[in-house]
């Protein structure tokens, strides 16, 4: 019987095939509906797919998708109320969870030490708290039990091999499936790639600062901007008026599309989710420039949980430099 997946992100639908891929294990993946890039990426893939891999959708909700009923399950975004609700209710019996960025880190940390699940920097209602402490508790015995397997790019993170010590099962996310693969994603030639982030719209980092910066950067030669999914179109346009940058909005998720630019030279990014892919997809001739973010830039809505994140994919990035 295949295992089910939710796929909530291009991202995760991109970890979940990945996972497939490396572990032969027949994969049934829900698409999510309402979700920028993911019906196009799905499309894309349709054809590549690996043995035993199908897809559905899009559903609106997880709770009316064939993940109801599932035994042996795959997730990206346990944080999700109502992936909370289903593991609450339902267990978790046979439980994946593939990367979704850095908010994998922050579950494998609060699974590790025994905190609810909660979306870091982000004000919940009392009923996802609720449900936030039942779905850790949920998970965190299926990691001790040895029933919890985490697909993941950051295998040498700390928190996540506080929970190999737990009793979970860690598999290495090497992008091979993705790396074998040739997408055709009429994707514009670019030499600098600045790979765009949502701190901004998410209240973390200082929108002067940030404009500062992309301007620095466009001050050594023009520089393409990918914006990250999150951007609000007033961010964007403030960006793209900046002397040097050109924005783009992509269509694909901006790891496949930068690998597909033959003329790429350097990759610029503040902390992301892509160090990890890009680290991984990126010809060794490419600069993948991982800039620390300066103390000054963060607001007050930025405590320690957001910047140990960020700081994890900091030294993601370092180790591959060190490589």
């Amino acid at each position: 019987m295949a295992r089910v997946g939710w796929v909530e992100s291009p991202l995760q639908l991109v970890n979940a095939v990945e996972y497939a891929a490396a572990v032969g294990d027949p994969v049934h993946l829900c698409l999510r509906a309402g979700v920028a890039q993911l019906g196009d990426t799905g499309r894309l893939f349709a054809p590549s797919l690996p043995r035993g891999v199908t897809m559905s959708g899009p559903w609106r909700s997880a709770t009316r998708s064939p993940m109801t009923t599932a035994r042996r399950r795959l997730i990206g975004d346990a944080n999700s109320g109502q992936l909370r609700a289903l593991t609450t209710f339902t267990g978790a019996q046979d439980l994946v969870v593939v990367d979704d960025g850095s908010g994998t880190l922050s579950l494998a940390r609060r699974l590790a030490r025994g905190l609810p699940l909660a979306r870091h920097g982000k004000q919940e209602s009392s009923l996802h708290r609720v449900l936030g402490a039942a779905a850790s508790v949920r998970m965190r015995t299926a990691a001790e039990d040895g029933r919890l397997t985490v697909f993941t790019a950051y295998p040498e993170a700390d928190a996540v091999s506080a929970l190999r010590t737990l009793g979970a099962t860690v598999v290495r996310n090497d992008y091979s499936w993705l790396r074998s693969s040739a997408f055709a994603t009429e994707a514009a030639d670019a030499e600098h790639v600045v790979v765009g982030s949502a701190l901004v719209d998410d209240g973390y980092l200082d929108g002067d600062a940030y404009a500062a910066w992309l301007a620095d950067l466009a001050r050594e030669g023009a520089v393409t901007y990918l914006p990250h999914r999150r951007e609000r179109r007033e961010s964007l346009s403030r960006w793209a008026q900046i002397d040097g940058v050109e924005v783009r909005r992509p269509v694909l998720p901006i790891e496949i599309l930068i690998a597909g630019m033959p003329g790429v030279r350097r990759v610029t990014t503040l902390p992301s989710s892509v160090v990890a892919t890009l680290s991984t997809l990126l010809d060794a001739s490419v600069d993948l420039d991982v800039t620390h973010v300066p103390e000054q830039w963060f607001t007050s809505r930025a405590d320690h949980s957001v910047r140990e994140l960020l700081e994890d994919v900091v030294n993601r990035g370092r180790s591959r430099a060190a490589a």
